[in-house]
């Protein structure tokens, strides 16, 4: 599991609902078992991680978006098409 930010609730009335996704914790020994469910697709770019990063990019890093494309999407090669 890759991502750069996680943000779990714990909703004690799920009726009401948090405008989260819904994730739930079970723990066994030293295991932990997160179950979760949301609105992507689950492959390719988080759009909250990508935005963290974004976030915590080097000010006048005009690349950062580089190191994001790479994070998420390994062993390609950027190139400028015009």
């Amino acid at each position: 599991l890759k991502s750069t930010l996680f943000d779990f609730y714990v909703n004690h009335n799920p009726a009401k609902g948090t405008g989260k996704a819904y994730h739930s914790f079970t723990g066994k020994n030293d295991t932990v078992y997160i179950k979760g469910h949301g609105w992507g697709h689950g492959l390719g770019m988080s759009q909250w991680g990508a935005a963290e990063m974004a976030k915590r990019a080097t000010p006048g890093d005009a690349n950062y978006y580089q190191t994001i494309l790479r994070h998420y999407y390994s062993g390609i090669t950027l190139k400028k098409m015009y």
